[in-house]
This record gives C-alpha cells, sequence and structure tokens, in this order.
C-alpha cells in the first residue's frame, strides 16, 4: 500500500475531502449564479420587448390616419388629441375657461361681453358663474332660490345670457333666483364637486340636475376637454382619482414620460368594453353612485332635488310618449328613491305638432332653451312648489 509522499519541505499532504455540506453549499452557489444568469437575461429580453412595443406604438400612433381609425372616447384618445393641438404653443384652456385644480376647469370670472363662436354674448361674475348678476352665499330672506347643475346645454352653449333655460326659469318664476352651474364639457363627476365645493354655499331651496345622457360616459374618464378628476369605486364607495389636475404646462411638459404603448392598449380596451356592453354596466354602476352622493349632498342643506331629462339631436324627433331606453336609466333611478324626475322631451314634441321650430342638432337655439324651461317651470309649479316641499 502506498503511503503519502513527503511534499516539498518535509511535510507530507494529506488528501482534501469535501463533506455533503461543503458540496451543498457549492451546488447552491453554482445554482444561484445560473439562475441570477438567466434571471438578467430575462430582463434584458423583457425591457428590448417592451421598447420595441412603445417604439411602435410611437409610431404607430403619431399617424393621424391610424388614430382617426381606432380613436373614441377614451381619456387616452382624448389627451393625445389635446396635445397635437397644443404641441409647441403656449397651453391653454378654451377661450372662456380656466384652469380648476379639483375640476379641471371651469368658467373664468368677470367676463364682460365676451362673444360665443356664433356671435352671442357671453358674461360670467366674480366667482365664474354665467350673467352678470352676482349672488351671496346663504339664504336670501323671501326668494326661492334654484341651483342648475349641468354641461353645455344647461350653460348655454348657443345663446347668450338672456336666452339660457335656467335664465328663461327665473323669468317665468317670480320672487325667485335661478343659479346657472352648467359648465361646458362636465360630467356628473365635476357637477358633484362644483355642488359640494360651492353650490352648498348658496344654500339652495331647489337643485336640478339637466341630465344629458352622454355625460354619463364622462364619469369614466380622466380627459375630456382637458385633464378631470375621476371617481372609481372600491367597496361598492366612492373614491376620487386624478387629482388634484395638473396646470396645462405641467401636463404638456410630462407628456414625454408617458407610455404610448399603454395609451394604445387603453384604447384598444375601450373599443374592446363598448363592443362587449361591458362599459355600459360600469357607466351605469358609477353614475348611480355619484347620484347618490348628489342626493344625500342636496338633502343634507334641506334642498330638494329634480333631476330633469334634456332631450338632444336625434331624441328631438321622436314624439312617441313612451320612455325612451336612454331616459329609462334615469327614471328606473328616481322612482324607487321618490325623487323628482321629469324628461322635457315630450313639451318639445308638442311644440313641434303646434308648428313650433327650433334646433333639432347641435345645442339648442334659444327657442328649444325656452321650451325646457316652460316644461320645467310647469313641474315644479306643480310638483314641488305648489306643495310647499
Amino acid at each position: 500500500m502506498n503511503s503519502p509522499q513527503p511534499a516539498a519541505g518535509g511535510f507530507i499532504a494529506e488528501p482534501v475531502f469535501c463533506s455533503a455540506n461543503c458540496m451543498y453549499r457549492t451546488l447552491k452557489k453554482y445554482v444561484m449564479t445560473a439562475f441570477k444568469k438567466k434571471i438578467i437575461i430575462v430582463l434584458v429580453y423583457g425591457a428590448g420587448v417592451l421598447l420595441f412595443f412603445e417604439g411602435a406604438a410611437r409610431l404607430f400612433l403619431s399617424s393621424d390616419v391610424i388614430l382617426d381609425k381606432i380613436k373614441g372616447e377614451d381619456a387616452a384618445t382624448r389627451r393625445i388629441i389635446w396635445i397635437r393641438e397644443h404641441q409647441g404653443k403656449t397651453p391653454n384652456l378654451q377661450a372662456f375657461d380656466i384652469y380648476d385644480s379639483r375640476r379641471g376647469w371651469a368658467l373664468r370670472p368677470d367676463i364682460r361681453n365676451g362673444v360665443l363662436p356664433g356671435g352671442q354674448i357671453l358674461n360670467s361674475n366674480t366667482r365664474g358663474i354665467r350673467g352678470k348678476d352676482e349672488y351671496r352665499y346663504g339664504k336670501p330672506y323671501n326668494i326661492m332660490r334654484i341651483l342648475v347643475l349641468g354641461d353645455s346645454f344647461t350653460f348655454g352653449e348657443e345663446v347668450s345670457d338672456d336666452q339660457t333655460f335656467p335664465a328663461y326659469l327665473q323669468q317665468m318664476l317670480p320672487h325667485s333666483e335661478v343659479i346657472n352651474f352648467g359648465v361646458h364639457g362636465y360630467g356628473h363627476d365635476q357637477m358633484l364637486l362644483y355642488l359640494q365645493e360651492e353650490g352648498v354655499k348658496y344654500a339652495p331651496d331647489i337643485v336640478i340636475l339637466g341630465f344629458i345622457y352622454g355625460d354619463m360616459r364622462r364619469n369614466l374618464t380622466s380627459f375630456r376637454d382637458y385633464a378631470k378628476p375621476e371617481f372609481g369605486l372600491i367597496k361598492k364607495e366612492l373614491k376620487l382619482t386624478h387629482a388634484p389636475v395638473p396646470s396645462p404646462g405641467s401636463f404638456l411638459e410630462g407628456e414625454i414620460y408617458r407610455s404610448k404603448f399603454y395609451d394604445l392598449l387603453t384604447i384598444l380596451y375601450y373599443r374592446l368594453m363598448l363592443h362587449s356592453g361591458k362599459e355600459q354596466e360600469r357607466m351605469e354602476e358609477i353614475t348611480t353612485a355619484i347620484f347618490d352622493e348628489m342626493i344625500k349632498t342636496i338633502k343634507d342643506i334641506g334642498a330638494v332635488p329634480v333631476f330633469v331629462y334634456l332631450p338632444y339631436n336625434e331624441e328631438m324627433d321622436n314624439t312617441g310618449e313612451k320612455i325612451t331606453d336612454r331616459e329609462g336609466f334615469l327614471f328606473r333611478y328616481c322612482k324607487p328613491r321618490n325623487i323628482d324626475c321629469l324628461s322635457v322631451r315630450p313639451y318639445f314634441s308638442a311644440s313641434a305638432s303646434r308648428g313650433v321650430i327650433f334646433r333639432k342638432s347641435g345645442h339648442w337655439d334659444a327657442r328649444g332653451n325656452l321650451i325646457a324651461a316652460e316644461g320645467i317651470r310647469e313641474y315644479l309649479a306643480n310638483n314641488v312648489i305648489k306643495t310647499g316641499r
């Protein structure tokens, strides 16, 4: 049997044995090193794929032809179009708007004899309410005060100050003040915020919501005429997101950092939801929650809520007595909650049958606003004012 041979210097070299624990540590180190390398490779590969898709999406969405084919009412489409219109310019809102960090935009205060695109006259008071009249906070003595929430139809997009339906309504109701809280482009989410932040300060006796069916879709987006807040539902409770709204300047500067691949997915997802019917379900769910909060806010200040359905475009030709599908949502909401609710569509139908001519496309003309005011006045007189509520 061979004996260990002396090493240099006269020492005997003993054979080196690796224990099981030593082998485990060595193997683990090898496996972990290989695993880390694979992870790095996967991450680098994934980043490369994402960069490719991001570049492709930026090229894809830079084409006007392609964007026109896939665009919808989603926030990504609206934002991209707004950015294109303001790129290389001083970012501004529409001519008579002012930036608002809570609601996105509002009517500019102290407008004097402004001229709308159709030549109509626009004024606003010191608090950005349409018209020259000033209204003090708190309930006025011996005056019935009515606050009207709404979008461009309530605001009176294509008529002068004294031709809006809130202005006509004030002329028809003695000893009343009708405050026009309409703002173009608003969704019900922005109307709710406006009511909670400013409307309650006026201590109204009645709060009217001018309901346009299309406004429900605005409740699902964080960008419309400009960036806006959006409510989400968490455990069936409203949670405000996308607030505060960034200023136009900072919003424009941040566009370069927004993913166009995510934008493209958002646009395609919106189209999928639209065709599947899921968007309709979500639209009604969010709107119902917003209305619930609106009703609570109105009743908490001792006012009476009145929801008014306002028809537009093709609805103006519907002379049937049956409630339409669009009207149906509002009536299904109001009836079980015992909320005053009416549609002024029958008043337009009755006027048309008498030969009254009014605009049936786009925003109402002065005649259309007058017809709406007559319908609202009749309902209030018979169902709200007469009963002393």
